[in-house]
Protein backbone atom coordinates (compact mmCIF):
# COMPACT_ATOMS: atom_id res chain seq x y z
CA UNK A 1 0.00 0.00 0.00
CA UNK A 2 2.78 2.43 0.65
CA UNK A 3 5.29 1.51 -2.34
CA UNK A 4 2.02 2.57 -4.46
CA UNK A 5 2.18 5.89 -3.00
CA UNK A 6 5.94 6.13 -3.04
CA UNK A 7 5.73 5.24 -7.06
CA UNK A 8 4.32 8.70 -7.71
CA UNK A 9 6.71 10.62 -5.54
CA UNK A 10 9.92 8.89 -6.71
CA UNK A 11 8.38 9.46 -10.41
CA UNK A 12 8.35 13.24 -9.16
CA UNK A 13 11.99 13.02 -7.74
CA UNK A 14 13.08 11.50 -10.80
CA UNK A 15 11.76 14.18 -13.03
CA UNK A 16 12.96 17.24 -11.95
CA UNK A 17 16.53 15.75 -11.02
CA UNK A 18 17.05 13.30 -13.50
CA UNK A 19 18.27 10.40 -10.87
CA UNK A 20 17.11 6.95 -10.94
CA UNK A 21 15.39 6.60 -7.82
CA UNK A 22 15.55 3.23 -6.12
CA UNK A 23 14.25 1.59 -2.62
CA UNK A 24 16.32 -1.56 -1.31
CA UNK A 25 16.24 -3.40 2.00
CA UNK A 26 18.68 -4.03 4.18
CA UNK A 27 19.72 -7.08 2.01
CA UNK A 28 20.10 -5.01 -0.64
CA UNK A 29 16.67 -6.22 -2.48
CA UNK A 30 15.21 -3.73 -4.55
CA UNK A 31 11.53 -3.02 -3.68
CA UNK A 32 10.74 -0.19 -6.04
CA UNK A 33 12.26 2.13 -8.35
CA UNK A 34 11.87 4.50 -11.03
CA UNK A 35 12.16 4.35 -13.95
CA UNK A 36 12.45 0.66 -13.36
CA UNK A 37 15.04 -0.29 -15.90
CA UNK A 38 18.55 0.69 -15.68
CA UNK A 39 20.45 2.97 -17.35
CA UNK A 40 21.61 1.67 -21.22
CA UNK A 41 24.87 2.22 -20.12
CA UNK A 42 24.37 0.96 -16.68
CA UNK A 43 23.11 -1.93 -18.30
CA UNK A 44 25.21 -2.57 -20.52
CA UNK A 45 28.29 -2.96 -17.81
CA UNK A 46 26.80 -5.30 -15.45
CA UNK A 47 26.67 -7.88 -18.24
CA UNK A 48 30.53 -8.08 -18.30
CA UNK A 49 31.34 -9.70 -15.23
CA UNK A 50 34.32 -7.52 -14.14
CA UNK A 51 32.51 -4.45 -14.90
CA UNK A 52 29.46 -5.69 -12.74
CA UNK A 53 32.19 -7.06 -10.09
CA UNK A 54 33.41 -3.50 -9.92
CA UNK A 55 29.59 -1.83 -9.99
CA UNK A 56 28.40 -4.18 -6.86
CA UNK A 57 31.80 -3.52 -4.92
CA UNK A 58 31.29 0.40 -5.33
CA UNK A 59 27.71 -0.14 -4.23
CA UNK A 60 28.59 -2.33 -1.26
CA UNK A 61 31.28 0.12 0.19
CA UNK A 62 28.86 2.92 -0.11
CA UNK A 63 26.03 0.79 2.00
CA UNK A 64 28.76 0.23 4.38
CA UNK A 65 29.38 4.25 4.99
CA UNK A 66 25.97 4.52 5.63
CA UNK A 67 25.58 1.54 7.84
CA UNK A 68 28.73 3.72 9.62
CA UNK A 69 27.28 6.75 10.07
CA UNK A 70 24.13 6.46 9.57
CA UNK A 71 23.82 9.60 7.03
CA UNK A 72 23.33 9.77 3.23
CA UNK A 73 26.41 9.40 1.27
CA UNK A 74 27.20 10.83 -2.01
CA UNK A 75 29.66 9.37 -4.26
CA UNK A 76 30.96 8.81 -7.59
CA UNK A 77 30.98 4.95 -8.72
CA UNK A 78 34.12 3.18 -10.43
CA UNK A 79 32.99 4.17 -14.14
CA UNK A 80 32.48 8.08 -13.13
CA UNK A 81 28.51 8.11 -12.56
CA UNK A 82 26.92 10.12 -9.67
CA UNK A 83 25.44 8.17 -6.61
CA UNK A 84 23.74 8.93 -3.44
CA UNK A 85 22.32 6.83 -0.68
CA UNK A 86 20.33 7.65 2.44
CA UNK A 87 19.37 5.50 5.26
CA UNK A 88 15.49 4.56 5.75
CA UNK A 89 14.50 3.56 9.39
CA UNK A 90 11.48 1.87 11.39
CA UNK A 91 11.11 2.00 14.94
CA UNK A 92 14.38 3.55 15.32
CA UNK A 93 16.27 0.47 13.57
CA UNK A 94 17.54 0.71 9.66
CA UNK A 95 15.54 -1.11 7.42
CA UNK A 96 16.60 -0.27 3.62
CA UNK A 97 18.14 2.77 2.20
CA UNK A 98 16.82 5.05 -0.84
CA UNK A 99 19.41 5.44 -3.68
CA UNK A 100 19.27 8.26 -6.49
CA UNK A 101 22.36 7.74 -9.09
CA UNK A 102 23.06 6.82 -12.73
CA UNK A 103 23.74 10.90 -14.10
CA UNK A 104 26.84 12.68 -14.38
CA UNK A 105 27.32 16.60 -13.84
CA UNK A 106 28.06 19.08 -16.42
CA UNK A 107 31.76 19.65 -15.28
CA UNK A 108 34.47 19.92 -17.69
CA UNK A 109 35.86 16.02 -17.88
CA UNK A 110 33.22 14.19 -16.80
CA UNK A 111 32.87 12.11 -19.83
CA UNK A 112 36.78 11.64 -20.09
CA UNK A 113 36.70 10.32 -17.26
CA UNK A 114 33.92 7.62 -18.08
CA UNK A 115 35.96 7.09 -21.07
CA UNK A 116 39.27 6.70 -18.89
CA UNK A 117 37.19 4.38 -16.76
CA UNK A 118 36.16 1.86 -19.99
CA UNK A 119 39.76 1.44 -21.05
CA UNK A 120 41.08 1.02 -17.78
CA UNK A 121 38.05 -1.66 -17.16
CA UNK A 122 38.70 -2.96 -20.90
CA UNK A 123 35.16 -2.85 -21.68
CA UNK A 124 34.04 -2.58 -25.38
CA UNK A 125 34.60 0.08 -27.59
CA UNK A 126 31.38 0.61 -28.68
CA UNK A 127 30.23 1.34 -25.11
CA UNK A 128 31.55 4.78 -25.63
CA UNK A 129 28.68 5.71 -28.03
CA UNK A 130 25.88 5.50 -24.86
CA UNK A 131 27.91 8.47 -22.68
CA UNK A 132 26.06 11.16 -24.32
CA UNK A 133 22.96 9.16 -23.56
CA UNK A 134 23.61 9.23 -19.88
CA UNK A 135 21.78 12.13 -18.39
CA UNK A 136 23.44 15.28 -17.40
CA UNK A 137 22.48 17.83 -14.17
CA UNK A 138 24.32 21.30 -13.27
CA UNK A 139 27.15 20.52 -10.77
CA UNK A 140 25.62 22.97 -8.56
CA UNK A 141 22.75 21.51 -7.80
CA UNK A 142 23.60 17.82 -7.09
CA UNK A 143 23.80 18.24 -3.42
CA UNK A 144 20.32 20.01 -3.52
CA UNK A 145 18.97 17.26 -5.13
CA UNK A 146 20.59 14.75 -2.80
CA UNK A 147 19.25 17.08 0.38
CA UNK A 148 15.29 16.42 -1.37
CA UNK A 149 16.12 12.73 -1.06
CA UNK A 150 17.24 12.72 2.13
CA UNK A 151 13.29 14.41 2.90
CA UNK A 152 12.16 11.74 0.76
CA UNK A 153 14.14 9.35 2.60
CA UNK A 154 12.69 10.38 6.01
CA UNK A 155 8.85 10.39 4.71
CA UNK A 156 9.76 7.04 4.03
CA UNK A 157 10.47 6.53 7.59
CA UNK A 158 7.40 8.61 8.91
CA UNK A 159 5.10 6.25 6.86
CA UNK A 160 6.73 3.03 8.45
CA UNK A 161 7.19 1.86 4.46
CA UNK A 162 9.80 -0.17 5.88
CA UNK A 163 7.63 -2.15 8.87
CA UNK A 164 6.21 -4.91 6.21
CA UNK A 165 10.08 -5.53 4.84
CA UNK A 166 12.04 -6.26 7.82
CA UNK A 167 11.79 -7.52 11.26
CA UNK A 168 10.75 -5.14 14.40
CA UNK A 169 13.09 -3.45 16.61
CA UNK A 170 11.87 -6.17 19.55
CA UNK A 171 12.22 -9.45 16.85
CA UNK A 172 16.03 -7.81 16.36
CA UNK A 173 16.81 -7.53 20.06
CA UNK A 174 15.61 -10.67 20.78
CA UNK A 175 17.58 -12.58 18.11
CA UNK A 176 20.77 -10.64 19.18
CA UNK A 177 20.22 -11.68 22.49
CA UNK A 178 19.79 -15.52 21.55
CA UNK A 179 22.79 -15.14 19.61
CA UNK A 180 25.23 -13.03 21.65
CA UNK A 181 23.91 -14.04 25.87
CA UNK A 182 27.49 -15.67 26.36
CA UNK A 183 28.30 -12.45 25.85
CA UNK A 184 28.61 -8.99 27.97
CA UNK A 185 25.72 -7.47 26.96
CA UNK A 186 24.71 -3.46 28.08
CA UNK A 187 21.62 -1.50 26.55
CA UNK A 188 24.36 1.42 24.66
CA UNK A 189 26.08 -1.05 22.99
CA UNK A 190 22.29 -2.68 21.85
CA UNK A 191 21.35 1.33 21.56
CA UNK A 192 24.58 1.80 19.37
CA UNK A 193 23.87 -1.45 17.29
CA UNK A 194 20.58 -0.53 16.43
CA UNK A 195 21.04 2.97 16.29
CA UNK A 196 18.50 3.77 18.30
CA UNK A 197 17.80 5.80 21.78
CA UNK A 198 17.66 3.94 25.12
CA UNK A 199 14.11 5.08 25.75
CA UNK A 200 12.74 3.11 22.36
CA UNK A 201 14.89 0.48 22.79
CA UNK A 202 13.26 -0.10 25.93
CA UNK A 203 9.66 0.50 25.55
CA UNK A 204 9.39 -1.06 22.05
CA UNK A 205 10.78 -4.26 23.42
CA UNK A 206 8.71 -4.08 26.90
CA UNK A 207 5.41 -3.47 24.82
CA UNK A 208 6.63 -6.38 22.72
CA UNK A 209 7.37 -8.83 25.15
CA UNK A 210 5.99 -7.51 28.10
CA UNK A 211 9.26 -7.97 29.78
CA UNK A 212 12.32 -5.74 29.69
CA UNK A 213 15.41 -6.44 28.24
CA UNK A 214 17.43 -7.71 30.88
CA UNK A 215 14.57 -10.20 32.36
CA UNK A 216 14.61 -11.65 28.63
CA UNK A 217 18.34 -11.86 28.76
CA UNK A 218 18.32 -13.92 32.19
CA UNK A 219 15.80 -15.82 31.13
CA UNK A 220 17.48 -17.56 28.16
CA UNK A 221 21.18 -17.68 30.07
CA UNK A 222 19.36 -19.37 32.86
CA UNK A 223 17.84 -21.22 30.45
CA UNK A 224 20.84 -22.82 28.26
CA UNK A 225 22.41 -23.31 31.98
CA UNK A 226 19.62 -25.67 32.47
CA UNK A 227 20.45 -27.30 29.68
CA UNK A 228 23.83 -27.52 29.91
CA UNK A 229 23.85 -28.64 33.37
CA UNK A 230 21.11 -31.59 32.52
CA UNK A 231 23.13 -32.63 29.58
CA UNK A 232 26.85 -32.25 30.46
CA UNK A 233 29.59 -32.90 33.04
CA UNK A 234 30.94 -29.52 32.59
CA UNK A 235 31.87 -27.60 36.17
CA UNK A 236 29.44 -25.15 37.70
CA UNK A 237 32.18 -22.24 36.95
CA UNK A 238 32.38 -23.31 33.12
CA UNK A 239 28.25 -23.15 33.06
CA UNK A 240 28.70 -19.40 34.69
CA UNK A 241 31.38 -18.93 31.99
CA UNK A 242 29.42 -20.00 28.65
CA UNK A 243 26.03 -18.19 29.80
CA UNK A 244 27.63 -14.73 30.23
CA UNK A 245 27.23 -14.94 34.27
CA UNK A 246 30.48 -12.96 35.15
CA UNK A 247 31.01 -15.14 37.74
CA UNK A 248 30.16 -18.83 39.93
CA UNK A 249 28.96 -17.12 42.76
CA UNK A 250 26.59 -14.51 41.14
CA UNK A 251 25.47 -17.11 38.33
CA UNK A 252 24.63 -19.65 41.65
CA UNK A 253 22.66 -16.30 43.13
CA UNK A 254 20.47 -15.79 40.39
CA UNK A 255 20.04 -19.31 39.79
CA UNK A 256 18.65 -20.19 43.22
CA UNK A 257 16.69 -17.04 42.83
CA UNK A 258 14.64 -17.94 39.81
CA UNK A 259 14.74 -21.46 40.26
CA UNK A 260 14.22 -21.93 43.62
CA UNK A 261 17.78 -24.13 44.06
CA UNK A 262 21.90 -24.14 43.32
CA UNK A 263 22.79 -25.45 40.42
CA UNK A 264 24.57 -28.58 41.99
CA UNK A 265 20.84 -29.27 43.49
CA UNK A 266 19.16 -28.79 40.03
CA UNK A 267 22.15 -31.10 38.60
CA UNK A 268 21.93 -33.56 41.39
CA UNK A 269 17.86 -33.60 41.30
CA UNK A 270 18.43 -34.88 37.65
CA UNK A 271 20.10 -37.90 39.18
CA UNK A 272 17.78 -38.56 42.27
Amino acid sequence: MYLEKLIPIMKELYKISGFKITLFNTEYKVLAAYPEHDLEFCNRLKSHPKACERCLMSDAGAFKKVNETGRGFLYHCNFGLIEAISPVYHNGVLSGYLMMGQVIDDLPGAHDKIREALKKYMMPADMERLIPKIPVIKADMVSSYVNIMTICAEYITLKNVMQAYGRSLAELIKIHINSHYAEKIKLGDLCRHYNCSKTTLINTFNKAYGKTVYRYLVEVRLSKASEMLKNSDVSIGEVAERCGFSDQCYFSKVFRKEMGMTPSEFRASLTA
